[in-house]
């Protein structure tokens, strides 16, 4: 079935289905005067938090990155008083952000703590999680409503829609397409806007494992070497977390055109998901992110003969693009099996060169509610 949105209209015409269905009205689960007073009220626009409708069960509020607190604290009061009034019990807040006292306290009992750091992608249990939790929640009752909130990057909320659209595919009717479509539409926005490759990469590995295409790999890989290609960078220094904890750091890498660094004991065991960060560092000790990716061990369909993963200039999150040239690239290369020598270095070793910042990049302070102390 194919649907095509007509022109600036949010009319979606959807091609395919059988002409007995297409005159059947499905009635709608959730008050459409409830969900037009949300819209209509003052919390959303320029002023606070935007309201984005993405089904008839299912909106959005998700609030800039250079909106103000203060901003932020009137209108999810607002907002909040209007879900209660519309909805009393039958609906939830999905937050996929880092936690709010004050939307805690103006929602009790309603608001579900999901989030994850901005400009990451989430690990990918969580993200199952998390569309389990939503569609548990909708399927309790026909009149529940899913709300998701994000505060900050709203690419993370664009992965949970996308995500849940491959999680409802799976088994979907020809009721959802309209819905459906409107989840691709919202999150193709927001990962356009605020996404990074790996916030695509993920929701891609999501529906290649949902569908079978990839299958779990649930044992460790050990990285063995990583290679820098045509940086434009005098030195530089790389990070990896496993789960988002810093498990290892080089020394100061100077960079050549081609530049290698091998692990020493025979690897680092990985497993999940890895953040690698690469910093260049000054004579002064001042660094600066030059990029970040990420990748999940469990996800890779690597070459058994040849496991090797490589992400270009275009696949690496928040670049420093006068730092790279066109073909930059980095390579990480692995053991499918423990080394022979049966020595690999465990996790938590970060190398001594550079401990003075292993907590300065750290996101052990992540579910510290954010801001949120006033009314």
């Amino acid at each position: 079935m194919l649907c095509f949105r007509s022109g600036s209209s949010e009319k979606v015409t959807c091609y395919g289905t059988p002409k007995g269905e297409r005159r059947k009205k499905t009635k709608k689960s959730v008050s459409e005067s409830k969900l037009k007073g949300i819209q209509k009220s003052d919390m959303s626009g320029d002023r606070g938090v935007d309201y984005t409708q993405i089904s008839s069960r299912i909106i959005a509020l998700t609030f800039p990155t250079t909106g103000s607190d203060s901003a932020y604290r009137s209108s999810v009061k607002e907002i909040s008083e209007t879900l209660k009034k519309g909805f009393g019990d039958k609906y939830k807040i999905f937050n996929v952000s880092q936690k709010r006292s004050d939307l805690g306290r103006s929602n009790v009992g309603a608001v579900v703590e999901l989030g994850w750091p901005d400009q990451l992608a989430p690990p990918l249990d969580k993200l199952c999680s998390i569309c389990k939790q939503i569609e548990t929640w909708l399927n309790a009752n026909s009149e529940n409503l899913a709300v998701i909130h994000c505060k900050g990057w709203r690419s993370r909320a664009a992965i949970v829609i996308a995500s849940y659209m491959h999680y409802i595919n799976i088994c979907a009717s020809e009721e959802t397409v309209a819905d459906r479509f409107s989840m691709q539409m919202f999150s193709e926005k927001y990962l356009g806007i605020d996404g990074q490759p790996s916030h695509k990469r993920y929701v891609k590995y999501f529906a290649n494992l949902l569908s079978g295409i990839t299958k779990v790999n649930t044992t460790p890989i050990f990285l063995t070497q990583t290679t820098l290609y045509r940086m434009n960078s005098k030195s530089v220094v790389l990070k990896i977390y496993e789960r988002m904890k810093p498990v290892y750091s080089t020394g100061q890498i100077t960079l050549k055109e081609v530049s290698r660094v091998d692990l020493e004991n025979g690897g680092l065991s990985l497993r999940g998901d890895v953040l690698v960060k690469c910093f260049e560092k000054s004579s002064s000790q001042d660094r600066i992110l030059l990029f970040q990716c990420q990748f999940n061990t469990c996800a890779l369909n690597l070459d058994p003969t040849s496991p090797i993963l490589r992400f270009f200039k275009d696949e690496l999150d928040l670049i420093s693009q006068d730092k790279f040239d066109s073909q930059a690239s980095i390579e990480f290369s692995f053991l499918l099996e423990p080394p022979k020598n049966g020595s690999v270095k465990k996790q938590g070793h970060i190398h001594q060169t550079v401990a003075d910042f292993s907590r300065a990049d750290s996101y052990e302070n992540f579910d510290r509610p954010e801001g949120g102390l006033k009314n």
